[in-house]
């Protein structure tokens, strides 16, 4: 493809390839451990495209960057709050691990706003010399992104990886969630310049840092929310886009939420499978419920809220329960009560052969089964494998 002018190829070229130099493992670790060297990096790298290289960047109007701003901003609050909405429901919060000084706040400022400036700049960069031009322009636009979100990615967790099980959950957690961000930033660029795309990102990136708690949320739930969000959102600011370019054509138009019901109907969505609401999904990995409860499927379950709900248990219901970090869907087999009321509970898988040994206590009930939907949880099954499942007992 002819590019604006043939030279702007070897700017281009020059700066995919410093950024890439700089995503070297190696490197990366060298210029992290001074941070001088990460600064005159970054630095010579801020001074070439807005002071060596001519201008070629992306064309936008202003009403249009003052838009995709706020919509940058309220998507980086949008992400925040959703995590942390999570780490309170899951009480799944820990104390920051960064430090809190000023000059710690302000080395942070300088290790996430350097390189954040210099790759959106170069996407911006990169995207205002494709124009309108319509040959392979989506092609490259696709590699760009790949190329801009695979140095984001830590590849020395994957020199870490000892089997199946922990490379799909790097893919799902640390790679996919990348690429995902990696849309959401092209589609910021596309519309309206590096501007929006390093407010969203150096808000989220910044706030973490300087929080003094954050959210220690379960891998899976992280890995859905760090896919799913940024292309909900992308199709979303891009439905209005749309709008907007109707009606500067003069075309008549209606204000639609399409986009924004169906994020939000996945966010409640996902918010039902991990266990916000007092209904909730889990998968049974074993067969000790058989014939009735298979491997692979999925039970619902209704949490059990208050005290009066533990005297309403009677034997015949399948309930699921805490046993050390494990969670066990078994029958109600017999109840236990003394003079004062206090409650225990004898259960048993239905294809076991015994009682389980152990009673369980009311606190350690979390709920009833009130339904079971055969065999979707066969992916969950496929992941976890046997040798993770403890005998007699079934866990999400």
């Amino acid at each position: 493809m002819k590019i604006v002018n043939k030279k702007y190829n070897i700017y281009v070229l020059s700066l995919l390839i410093l950024i890439a130099i700089a995503a070297i493992p190696i490197i990366k670790n060298m210029m992290a451990e001074n941070i001088y060297i990460f600064s005159a990096y970054w630095l010579a790298l801020i001074i070439l495209i807005y002071a060596v290289f001519p201008r070629a960047y992306v064309k936008s109007r202003r009403v249009q960057r003052k838009l995709m701003g706020i919509y940058a901003l309220s998507g980086a609050i949008i992400y925040i709050s959703i995590h942390f909405v999570l780490g309170v429901v899951l009480q799944k919060l820990a104390g920051s691990p960064y430090d809190k000084s000023f000059m710690g706040f302000l080395l942070n400022v300088i290790t996430i706003m350097l390189p954040l400036i210099v790759k959106e700049s170069t996407r911006s960069y990169c995207l205002g010399l494709l124009g309108r031009k319509k040959r392979y322009r989506l092609l490259l636009i696709v590699l760009l992104t790949i190329f801009m979100a695979s140095t984001e990615i830590n590849f020395g967790k994957f020199f870490q990886i000892n089997s199946y099980k922990d490379l799909f959950i790097y893919v799902v957690k640390d790679v996919i969630p990348v690429f995902t961000g990696g849309i959401l930033l092209t589609s910021f660029v596309i519309y309206a310049g590096a501007g929006p795309a390093i407010i969203y990102t150096a808000f989220i990136n910044l706030f973490l840092r300087i929080f003094p708690f954050l959210p220690d949320l379960p891998w899976i739930a992280d890995a859905a929310v760090g896919i799913c969000f940024p292309v909900l959102y992308t199709l979303f600011i891009k439905d209005q886009q749309g709008l907007i370019d109707k009606k500067e054509r003069g075309e008549e138009y209606k204000l639609s939420f399409s986009y924004l019901a169906q994020f939000f109907a996945a966010i409640m969505f996902y918010w039902f499978c991990i266990g916000v609401f007092s209904i909730y999904p889990t998968v049974i990995l074993t067969g000790s419920m058989e014939p009735g409860i298979m491997p692979g499927d999925a039970v619902i379950i209704k949490r059990v809220a208050e005290e009066d709900d533990i005297y309403k248990l009677a034997v015949g219901d399948v309930i699921n329960f805490k046993r050390d970090d494990i969670n066990i869907t078994h029958r109600i087999v017999k109840i236990d009560e003394d003079s004062a009321g206090n409650r225990q509970f004898v259960t048993k898988g239905d294809n076991n052969k015994s009682e389980d040994v152990q009673p369980v206590m009311p606190n350690d009930v979390n709920g009833t089964v009130i339904k079971v939907v055969p065999k979707i949880g066969i992916p969950v099954l496929l992941l976890r494998g046997n040798n993770d499942i403890p005998d007699n007992v079934v866990d999400k």
